[in-house]
């Protein structure tokens, strides 16, 4: 994959400037305002916005992965996770498949992941939070 310019936009990288939004939702303005910003200062939870739009994924994604390397849990807006769950619901097979360098990186996060689980699940099975002496 053809490395990004982090200190680059939206706007610059793929070269449109969309129209401005006018009155609309604050999800849209957001989103224009976004594509001015450069990579580099996304947020963790701006790229789950963009992500959750389907925006840019192609330069997106890759932010995300990085982050979620650091931290698969890491929490946005919304819940511990988040971003991972919006990067899994965003993406299909096709975008895996034009990108088959980022399948390898979600798939060493997603390895932490089960790892996690596999080793939490028995011990929750045994965790009853009502049973206090």
């Amino acid at each position: 994959m053809k490395k990004i310019d982090v200190n680059k936009t939206l706007e610059e990288i793929d070269g449109e400037v969309w129209d401005d939004p006018g009155k609309t939702t604050k999800l849209i303005r957001t989103c224009h305002e976004l594509r001015k910003v450069p990579l580099k200062d996304l947020t963790a939870d701006n790229l789950r916005l963009m992500i959750g739009q389907k925006l840019n994924l192609e330069h997106l994604v890759p932010l995300a992965l990085g982050i979620l390397a650091k931290d698969p849990f890491v929490e946005t807006q919304f819940y511990r996770g988040d971003l991972l769950a919006y990067v899994l619901k965003n993406t299909n097979e096709e975008f895996w498949n034009q990108h088959h360098d980022l399948y390898l990186e979600l798939d060493e996060v997603m390895s932490v992941v089960k790892q996690t689980f596999e080793e939490l699940s028995p011990l929750l099975n045994h965790f009853n939070p009502y049973q206090i002496e």
